[in-house]
């Protein structure tokens, strides 16, 4: 394995590691009462979080969401799929953090290291959108 791989394969299993974990723990939190969410650092954040777990789903379907895309990524084969998964709560959180907590490189951050991640699976990810057309019978 060359440097170039072990620095990728490093940078997807630390990627994975956090979104699994934070799955795991918002579940425990689910279904165990342990734990929970960080106070957030403005009104307007804890106001959204607050509201996001009232609901009674998104708590759960956001942690399922976690689990399954960082656990997608530990592997090299499906991390195309966790890429997938993980795609709308990286759009979250970085909106998240530009517009309600005030932590304005976090948000950038975590975007920024799923988007190089994305890169680096760019040609697996590129069969959900071109699709090749058949010619004659589907026999492959």
């Amino acid at each position: 394995m060359t440097k170039r791989e072990i620095c990728w394969t490093t940078a997807r299993l630390i990627f994975a590691l956090f979104f699994l974990s934070t799955g795991i723990a918002i579940w425990t939190h689910v279904l165990l009462g342990i734990g929970g969410a960080p106070v957030q650092p403005t009104e307007r954040a804890q106001a959204f979080t607050d509201a996001l777990t009232a609901t009674g789903f998104m708590d759960p379907l956001v942690g399922l969401s976690y689990v399954a895309g960082g656990g997608a990524l530990l592997a090299k084969r499906t991390s195309p799929l966790g890429i997938v998964l993980l795609g709308p709560s990286i759009v979250v959180i970085l909106l998240f953090h530009l517009t309600l907590s005030g932590q304005i490189v976090w948000g950038p951050f975590v975007a920024a290291w799923f988007a190089a991640l994305a890169w680096r699976f760019r040609e697996p990810l590129l069969g959900l959108v071109g699709y090749p057309t058949l010619v004659g019978p589907a026999t492959k």
